[in-house]
């Protein structure tokens, strides 16, 4: 079980995470098929940390993904924040809740990680953002400093080594809610967007709204 917590403490199971008062922070419990909760974990700095989704490796790990807007501690880790909102992955194991790495996409202002998959031996982690963002040694920008673009970034399942990144997008709000990878080293984007078109590397998908109407996409692409 994952989740986010506001400002306090939360209590799971007899035991007490505790939270800066203006804080979000993120928590995660193992239960057990019979539904007892035997361990469980807090995760945080003193911004607002959350959980947006996690999949469940082939080798049996979680891949959590979220964001947080203040210097992040999961586990051992440390992760600065640049500026706004960073986008999280992070590999914790459900037998304990311990995280064998945790690595960011940062950028000149937001940056939120929705979704992730394991392809070969990479994570494939989308999400959106705006302005300009760094994922490893690639850096990608909005079409305007206000527009909301989706971006796909590959990060190294063994170490959280960020490896490179994409960008998607037009002239607007483009959100990626969902993310999965299929075979022939490809994955599969769905969400929706407001500009008058999006590009997805083989040509414009029009609107069939117009501007600030939206619209689903469906879209197979190579990470």
């Amino acid at each position: 079980m994952l989740g986010s917590f506001a400002g306090g403490s939360i209590t799971i199971n007899g035991t007490v995470h505790q939270a800066p008062s203006t804080a979000f922070d993120m928590f995660a419990a193992g239960i057990s098929g019979a539904g007892d909760i035997e361990w469980s974990q807090r995760y945080g700095g003193s911004g607002i940390d959350m959980v947006a989704n996690a999949s469940l490796s082939s080798q049996g790990d979680m891949i959590v993904v979220g964001s947080f807007d203040q210097d992040f501690t999961m586990g051992s880790h440390l992760l600065d924040n640049n500026a706004g909102p960073d986008a999280l992955i992070a590999r914790v194991s459900p037998a304990d809740g311990s995280v064998s790495w945790a690595s960011s996409v940062s950028g000149s202002r937001s940056e939120y990680a929705t979704s992730a998959s394991l392809l070969g031996d990479e994570v494939i982690v989308s999400g959106w953002f705006t302005g300009t963002a760094t994922i490893g040694p690639s850096s990608i920008s909005t079409s305007g400093i206000s527009d909301i673009d989706i971006f796909l970034a590959r990060v190294r399942y063994n170490d959280g080594a960020v490896l490179g990144g994409r960008r998607f997008g037009g002239a607007g709000t483009d959100g990626n809610p969902g993310e999965s990878a299929i075979m022939e080293g490809t994955a599969v984007l769905t969400g929706g967007f407001d500009s008058n078109s999006i590009d997805f590397g083989v040509g414009n998908v029009n609107n069939a709204g117009g501007n600030m109407m939206d619209d689903v996409y469906l879209a197979r692409v190579v990470p």
